[in-house]
């Protein structure tokens, strides 16, 4: 196991759903226009925007129901943000439009069930609310820097089939593979892959 790093499921999954909005972030994609991705939660010295942040929530699971494999339910919310400029209405347009489109982004990539990565199954995907954020329309500092934003939020659910016998694994080389447990040998599979896109796109 030396210079080889272990994947959990749970980085695999989150790592999969960035994946699924970053390859739109780009000037001929869906969300061609986000000036910022933030994928989780954190202090920053400047906000560009359109921006788009990822909050994470408390992932819960069903029972064990065959073989080595549980469902995870994996809540993801969307915010789309947007500086006010003339009004707060036009701004909460333009955050309302950018969340469908990260709906429409997410959709393409789960619009059936598909393995998405060596042990994990992608089962389902949800849309449960979009509604606009009341509490970002308040002015807040940013180094220095006084802004006030519109936003809107999605809330999302993905279900997804696990094996926890299972685990991705990365050499020092960048090389994916995947690390099968046992209670007496651990066996690494020659099912290597170079890059995320490999699984996540086919």
């Amino acid at each position: 196991m030396t210079n080889i790093k272990i994947v959990s499921p749970v980085e695999s999954i989150y790592e999969c759903i960035q994946h699924w909005i970053q390859q739109e972030i780009k000037p001929d994609g869906i969300l061609g226009d986000v000036q910022l991705f933030l994928p989780d939660n954190g202090h920053y010295d400047s906000l560009d925007t359109p921006l788009l942040w990822i909050e994470k929530t408390e992932i819960t699971s069903q029972p064990i129901s065959h073989g080595n494999y549980t469902t995870l339910s994996v809540p993801v919310s969307f915010i789309c943000a947007d500086e006010v400029i003339d009004t707060v209405h036009e701004a909460e347009l333009s955050t309302c439009n950018l969340a469908c489109r990260v709906i429409t982004s997410l959709l393409l990539n789960t619009i059936e069930p598909r393995p998405v990565a060596n042990n994990i199954i992608l089962k389902d995907f949800r849309v449960e609310r979009l509604y606009p954020v009341e509490n970002v329309r308040n002015t807040f500092e940013i180094r220095n820097k006084t802004m006030m934003l519109a936003a809107t939020r999605v809330d999302t659910r993905f279900l997804f089939e696990v094996d926890w016998t299972r685990y991705e694994t990365i050499t020092a080389g960048g090389v994916r593979g995947v690390q099968l447990y046992r209670r007496d040998e651990s066996i690494l599979d020659d099912m290597d892959y170079a890059s995320m896109d490999n699984y996540v796109d086919g």
